[in-house]
């Protein structure tokens, strides 16, 4: 008698994980996974980095190139938020594996050097970043983002000579003159001078560049420093 209970108790539980198996295929069956459209999914993650939802973000941007490998805006984006999210180095092989991609326009190009650079500024890697604001430069000699990013790395490394290099370099590609840049450059260059102890270059580049941008305060302040230094300071 207790096996032949114990049989229709196993036989009864049998046909309940079938019915419940059963049930539960037709159910997912008949309300399938949809999935959304990648741009649509782009707009959302950029819609959530706006709100400063950078984990609903990058989900959404992950499900984005799962869907579509060549969304490279998408890759981009990814890449980014997790640099500013304190993971350069998954930033720099996301952006790297983007440099060899077939076919790529220049302002793609562009951009990939321009989230590489910032990656590896990240984890204060200066000659890589350098090398890729140089890259940028090499496909566009007018870019002024590129410009930029190395005059901040050459006033960084009191590289005064590239710095100045750099603004008249600038000057010159885009035909246009700005007198508060054209004094930045007197006053690297004087600064420049002053470091190799040539003292009254450096008081005339100041000067120049006093002459050139009255309101402009740096030439002032290293004037200022140099008159202090020969106690000659003017009140």
């Amino acid at each position: 008698y207790s096996r032949g209970l114990i049989l229709g108790i196993f036989i009864g539980l049998s046909i309940l994980v079938i019915v419940l198996g059963v049930s539960i295929f037709f159910y997912f069956k008949k309300k399938p996974i949809i999935k959304g459209n990648p741009n649509t999914l782009y707009t959302e993650a950029l819609n959530a980095l706006v709100r400063g939802d950078s984990d609903r973000a990058i989900e959404l941007l992950r499900d984005v190139v799962k869907q579509d490998t060549n969304h490279l805006n998408a890759y981009l984006q990814l890449g980014d938020i997790l640099r500013e999210d304190g993971n350069a180095q998954n930033a720099i092989k996301i952006h790297q594996s983007l440099t060899v991609r077939p076919g790529l326009d220049e302002k793609l190009r562009i951009q990939i050097h321009q989230s590489l650079a910032q990656d590896y500024l990240n984890i204060n890697d200066i000659p890589l970043a350098k090398k890729e604001a140089e890259m940028i430069l090499s496909i566009d000699k007018k870019d002024p983002w590129a410009t930029e990013f190395l005059l901040h790395l050459a006033e960084k490394s009191h590289n005064w000579g590239k710095a100045a290099q750099l603004i008249k370099s600038f000057e010159q590609n885009n035909n246009k003159s700005d007198i508060n840049r054209l004094a930045k450059f007197k006053v690297y260059e004087g600064m420049e001078k002053y470091e190799k102890d040539d003292r009254n270059g450096a008081e005339q580049c100041f000067n120049k560049a006093i002459s050139l941008a009255p309101n402009f305060g740096l030439p002032h302040l290293h004037l200022g420093n140099i008159y202090s230094e020969n106690r000659n300071l003017v009140t």
